[in-house]
Protein backbone atom coordinates (compact mmCIF):
# COMPACT_ATOMS: atom_id res chain seq x y z
CA UNK A 1 0.00 0.00 0.00
CA UNK A 2 1.14 3.76 -1.12
CA UNK A 3 0.92 6.50 0.92
CA UNK A 4 -1.69 7.56 -1.68
CA UNK A 5 -3.63 4.49 -1.18
CA UNK A 6 -3.78 5.75 2.96
CA UNK A 7 -4.71 9.00 2.10
CA UNK A 8 -7.75 8.17 0.29
CA UNK A 9 -8.39 5.99 3.14
CA UNK A 10 -8.46 8.71 5.07
CA UNK A 11 -10.70 10.57 3.33
CA UNK A 12 -13.57 7.93 2.69
CA UNK A 13 -15.93 7.35 5.38
CA UNK A 14 -16.49 5.99 8.07
CA UNK A 15 -12.46 5.72 8.80
CA UNK A 16 -11.89 1.96 9.47
CA UNK A 17 -8.87 1.16 11.68
CA UNK A 18 -5.79 0.13 10.34
CA UNK A 19 -2.52 -1.58 11.93
CA UNK A 20 1.00 -0.17 9.70
CA UNK A 21 3.32 -3.14 10.12
CA UNK A 22 7.08 -2.02 9.01
CA UNK A 23 9.77 -3.89 7.72
CA UNK A 24 11.70 -3.78 11.47
CA UNK A 25 8.68 -5.93 12.56
CA UNK A 26 6.79 -2.64 14.67
CA UNK A 27 3.57 -2.26 13.81
CA UNK A 28 1.26 0.67 14.72
CA UNK A 29 -2.32 0.47 15.39
CA UNK A 30 -4.75 3.65 14.31
CA UNK A 31 -7.91 3.80 15.69
CA UNK A 32 -8.67 7.03 14.50
CA UNK A 33 -7.93 9.04 12.08
CA UNK A 34 -7.10 12.32 14.01
CA UNK A 35 -3.88 9.83 14.78
CA UNK A 36 -2.18 9.53 11.29
CA UNK A 37 -1.10 12.49 9.61
CA UNK A 38 0.10 12.26 5.78
CA UNK A 39 1.58 15.53 4.24
CA UNK A 40 0.37 16.07 0.88
CA UNK A 41 3.83 16.04 -0.39
CA UNK A 42 6.97 13.71 0.51
CA UNK A 43 7.46 10.41 1.67
CA UNK A 44 7.13 10.32 5.32
CA UNK A 45 3.90 10.42 7.92
CA UNK A 46 3.70 10.66 11.50
CA UNK A 47 1.51 8.02 13.52
CA UNK A 48 0.22 9.36 17.57
CA UNK A 49 -0.29 6.98 20.24
CA UNK A 50 -3.44 7.05 22.63
CA UNK A 51 -0.47 8.44 24.79
CA UNK A 52 0.71 11.09 23.01
CA UNK A 53 4.14 9.36 21.99
CA UNK A 54 4.43 9.99 17.98
CA UNK A 55 6.90 8.09 15.33
CA UNK A 56 7.96 9.77 12.39
CA UNK A 57 8.05 6.98 9.46
CA UNK A 58 9.11 6.77 5.81
CA UNK A 59 6.77 5.00 3.75
CA UNK A 60 9.92 2.74 2.33
CA UNK A 61 9.78 1.28 6.01
CA UNK A 62 5.77 -0.07 5.08
CA UNK A 63 5.68 -3.51 4.48
CA UNK A 64 1.77 -4.06 5.22
CA UNK A 65 -1.03 -2.18 5.97
CA UNK A 66 -4.38 -3.95 7.67
CA UNK A 67 -7.29 -2.41 7.84
CA UNK A 68 -10.26 -3.77 9.26
CA UNK A 69 -13.13 -4.48 7.46
CA UNK A 70 -14.97 -6.26 10.40
CA UNK A 71 -15.53 -5.36 14.07
CA UNK A 72 -13.79 -7.76 16.05
CA UNK A 73 -16.10 -10.46 18.14
CA UNK A 74 -17.67 -9.42 21.74
CA UNK A 75 -16.38 -12.17 24.12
Amino acid sequence: MTLKEIRDHLHRGPFKPLTIRLTSGRSHRVQHPDFLLIPPVGESFLVVDPDGTFHHLDADQMEEIEIRTRPKPAR
